[in-house]
C-alpha cells in the first residue's frame, strides 16, 4: 500500500461546509486517538503502535487509546476538521492542498522522508534498471499519486518524457501486480508489507530499483492540528510529537521487537513483518523522521505537484509550518 494515493482537493462545498460546521459548533477532537493515514496498510503508522505498546504516550503525559486509519489524500484532513482527533498524520500533498484552500490547519511535525517504493517486473522481464524504461508499460495507482509523481519526476531526471512510456492508472498494488504477472504492463510498484507478503505467498518478481536509490528524499507525510488545537492542546500536541519519536527510535534500536509489535498490530505472519521490517531498515534508510522537517524533501513535494499539475508556484511554508511543539534540537529554519 502506498502512503498516500490520490490527492483530491476539497470540494468546495465540503469546505464551506465543514468551515461552518467548526465556527458554529465548536467541534470537539476525540483527544484520546490518532489519526493516521493508511494505519495497517503501510509501515508509515508502525512508531504510533510502538508507542502505544511500551507506553510511551501516557509517559510523555497523554492519554492515547488507539489510532484511527485514514484513507489516504484529504480524508484525514476532513476527519481530523470535523472532530475526529486532535492530531493526524497525512500525506503532505493534502495538507498544502487543505491549507492553501484557507483550512484552518497548521504542519507541526515530519513523519515519513524518503522513497518506500519497490519496483518490480517478471523475472524474466528485459528491464534490469532506469535506462531500460523507454517504451515500456508502466502501472501505477492513480493520477496525481504518489506513484504517478515518481515516475514523472524520474523520467525528467533521466531526460524522457511520458510520452516515452505507456503509463497506465491500475488503481490497487494488487491491480499493478496482476498486470505485470499476467503481460499487461512491465513494470509496477510495491510498498510493504504487500510485498512481503506476496513474496511468501509464492510471488516471484524482480526488482528492478528501490525508490530511494534513483530519486532524491521526498517527504511523503506530515503530522497537522488545526489552529484552534495549536492554541488549546499545545501539551497534548508535544506529548504526542515526543511519544512517537520514542516510537521510531525503539524501532531502529530494537527491530525484532518492533517487528512482532508490527506482526500483532497488523495480523501479519511474523516472518511477513521481520521482512517487511527489514526491507525497511535496509533500503529505505531513516525514512521514519523523528519530527523534524527537511526542507528539501519538502521542496521536492511542491516540484512533484507541479509536474502533476496540482500545484502551480511555491508555496509559504512559514504560514503552514509551526515549530511550537517540536523539542528544541528538532527546530530548523524554515525559508
Amino acid at each position: 500500500m502506498t502512503i498516500f494515493r490520490r490527492l483530491n482537493p476539497l470540494p468546495s462545498i465540503l469546505l464551506s461546509a465543514i468551515l461552518a460546521l467548526l465556527s458554529a459548533t465548536g467541534v470537539r477532537a476525540q483527544a484520546d486517538k490518532l489519526i493516521v493515514t493508511h494505519y495497517a496498510g503501510a509501515l508509515n503508522g508502525l512508531p504510533y503502535t510502538v508507542a502505544l505498546e511500551k507506553g510511551y504516550f501516557k509517559d510523555a503525559g497523554v492519554n492515547i487509546t488507539g489510532i484511527i486509519g485514514g484513507a489516504g489524500g484529504g480524508s484525514g484532513v476532513r476527519s481530523l476538521l470535523a472532530g475526529g482527533s486532535l492530531y493526524a498524520e497525512v500525506a503532505l500533498p493534502a495538507a498544502i492542498t487543505a491549507a492553501r484552500q484557507g483550512l484552518d490547519i497548521k504542519i507541526i511535525n515530519s513523519c515519513g522522508e524518503g522513497w518506500d517504493q519497490i519496483w518490480v517486473t517478471r523475472p524474466d522481464a528485459p528491464l534490469n534498471s532506469v535506462q531500460d524504461l523507454r517504451g515500456k508499460r508502466i502501472a501505477y495507482s492513480r493520477p496525481r499519486s504518489v506513484s504517478e509523481m515518481f515516475i514523472l519526476m524520474l523520467l525528467e531526471k533521466q531526460g524522457m518524457k511520458k510520452s516515452d512510456v505507456q503509463m497506465m492508472d491500475v488503481g490497487a498494488d494488487s491491480a499493478g501486480i496482476t498486470a505485470v504477472e499476467t503481460g499487461a504492463a512491465d513494470l509496477t510498484v510495491m510498498t510493504e508489507p504487500f510485498y512481503s507478503m506476496q513474496i511468501h505467498q509464492g510471488g516471484k518478481y524482480k526488482v528492478v530499483f528501490y525508490g530511494k536509490d534513483v530519486l532524491p528524499p521526498m517527504t511523503q507525510t506530515v503530522g497537522i492540528t488545526t489552529g484552534e488545537f495549536a492554541k488549546s492542546h499545545g501539551k497534548e500536541l508535544r506529548a504526542i510529537i515526543e511519544a512517537r519519536r520514542k516510537g521510531v527510535e525503539f524501532i531502529y534500536a530494537h527491530p525484532d521487537e518492533a517487528a512482532a509489535i508490527l506482526s500483532s498490530a497488523y495480523h501479519l505472519p511474523l516472518d511477513v513483518a521481520k521482512d517487511a521490517l527489514q526491507t525497511n531498515l535496509q533500503k529505505f534508510g531513516k525514512w521514519w523522521s523523528a519530527g523534524n522537517f527537511d526542507m528539501s524533501g519538502m521542496g521536492e513535494v511542491v516540484h512533484a505537484m507541479n509536474i502533476t499539475g496540482e500545484l502551480s508556484g511555491t508555496v509559504d511554508w512559514n504560514s503552514m509550518i509551526s515549530q511550537d511543539f517540536l523539542p528544541p534540537d528538532l527546530h530548523r529554519k524554515i525559508p
